[in-house]
């Protein structure tokens, strides 16, 4: 008997904002090129990558379930780290979220630096494919610590910050080598049908082809996409809910624990539809968050439904 070939032919490409997918792509080994590419059109200067510090193996993921960091980190030649994350989905806490990644890069070279001054700059850069700063026209906005008394003067160079929205896709108010990956990442035809020979454009939208005909990784990227946009919509309900007990016992509480019950419902049915379908408990945890106990749990009482509809 033949196996099933793993190769998939599909009319509809992948989303390169799901963040395995953009990982994949960018974060590996021989794609140096493209977030070189990327990282000069959206910081507005040259860029050489030295090193990809964490590599994406989709072989791995493919085994084992688990899709550890999904951010992309990468050394320049000047020895400066950027690590770039992408986010589909509104989230509280972002710029929270990149101080404490900066923190935490700076805090794992220390181990390796004879001297504070020995540490290389740390660049964060969220890739957000939502409205996060809407009194800003452009798509790019870096962040940097300076004097209450002199604006123009900085306290460190050690840590910047960068968001870029990846919805304020205006060749006006942007660089072209903005704009060239705004329109690859939103996946726009059209500008990318005048970009044909535009070699780094071309070659990630080869890559991309290549990623959306294997079969394991579509099947990833497609669940991935599916939880990320069930967490935004379960977001979204329980606020409602929430808002309507908190009106009669405490607005804040009531918004609270409808969040809650909304995310909590939306993993459940996730983790079903992922065991249904014979998905490992490791990748189910992974993407679920989901506790394994609880995973089995269900486990258990989905095998007990079947038995009964057996009997």
């Amino acid at each position: 008997m033949k196996r099933k070939s793993k190769k998939l032919q599909c009319e509809e490409g992948l989303d390169p904002k799901i963040d395995v997918v953009f990982k994949t792509l960018f974060g590996k080994k021989g794609n140096e090129i493209l977030i070189e590419d990327m990282l000069s059109g959206f910081l507005n200067q040259k860029i050489k990558c030295k090193n990809v510090l964490r590599e994406a193996r989709v072989g791995q993921l493919r085994a084992d379930g688990k899709y550890g960091s999904l951010d992309v980190l990468v050394e320049l030649e000047d020895g400066t780290e950027v690590d770039v994350d992408i986010q589909m989905g509104r989230q509280k806490g972002l710029p929270e979220r990149m101080m404490a990644y900066a923190s935490y890069l700076t805090s794992e070279r220390l181990e390796k630096a004879d001297r504070y001054s020995e540490i290389n700059q740390k660049i964060i850069m969220f890739l957000v494919d939502f409205n996060m700063y809407p009194e800003f026209e452009g798509p790019v906005h870096e962040t940097i610590t300076v004097f209450r008394e002199n604006t123009t003067k900085e306290f460190s160079k050690m840590h910047k910050y960068y968001v870029v929205e990846l919805n304020k896709m205006d060749k006006t108010k942007c660089s072209e080598g903005t704009y060239k990956w705004l329109a690859f990442l939103n996946q726009n035809k059209e500008v990318l049908k005048e970009m044909s020979k535009d070699k780094c454009i071309q070659k990630a939208e080869d890559e991309l082809k290549i990623l959306a005909g294997d079969w394991e990784t579509r099947r990833i990227a497609i669940l991935r996409k599916r939880y990320i946009l069930e967490m935004g919509t379960a977001e979204y309900a329980g606020y409602e809910r929430g808002i309507e007990k908190g009106e009669a016992a405490g607005e804040k509480r009531g918004i609270k624990k409808g969040t809650k019950q909304g995310i909590e419902k939306n993993k459940y049915s996730t983790a079903t539809k992922m065991l249904s379908k014979n998905f490992s408990v490791d990748m189910i945890i992974d993407i679920t968050g989901l506790s394994k106990k609880r995973i089995l749990k269900l486990k258990e009482e989905l095998c007990q439904k079947s038995l009964d509809k057996v009997h």
